[in-house]
């Protein structure tokens, strides 16, 4: 039996199939990868830790039916202009607001730009990459 994390009230950075499809100084951004959105929530976990620990929040759906995406396996691959040495981290799958989801923590120091590259597995498919820019500019 898998457990979840849970992670609440992070839906709501998730849903809107609208928002902008990507953007510096964005916490939310997804893309679409042949029949499949990708969304994207990078959330501060704390505002005050040391170590500038972030989620990602992930979420997969059918682009066609709005269908939630099971048992894919993510790996999160971050870079920043000013962190030579890439963060790469699996996600764990969670239900983010009771839907499927995958989640994971990074360190995302202030004042620099980052690329998170998404590596998707899926059952039965070949497997997707998405890249998301994300501008960290707190102090």
């Amino acid at each position: 039996m898998h457990r979840r994390a849970v992670v609440p009230g992070a839906a709501c950075l998730l849903l809107p199939a609208a928002a902008p499809a990507s953007g510096d100084n964005e916490s939310y951004s997804h893309r679409r990868v042949g029949d499949i959105l990708i969304h994207l929530a990078v959330l501060p976990i704390a505002p005050t830790q040391p170590d500038h620990l972030h989620r990602l929040i992930v979420t997969l759906r059918r682009a066609d039916s709005g269908a939630p995406v099971e048992g894919a396996v993510v790996r999160a691959t971050v870079s920043g202009v000013g962190h030579p040495q890439p963060q790469v981290t699996l996600l764990a799958a969670a239900l983010v607001d009771a839907r499927p989801g995958y989640v994971g923590s990074v360190s995302l120091p202030p004042r620099d730009s980052y690329r998170i590259e998404l590596q998707v597995g899926l059952p039965h498919a070949a497997p997707l990459a998405a890249v998301f820019l994300h501008r960290q500019l707190q102090p």
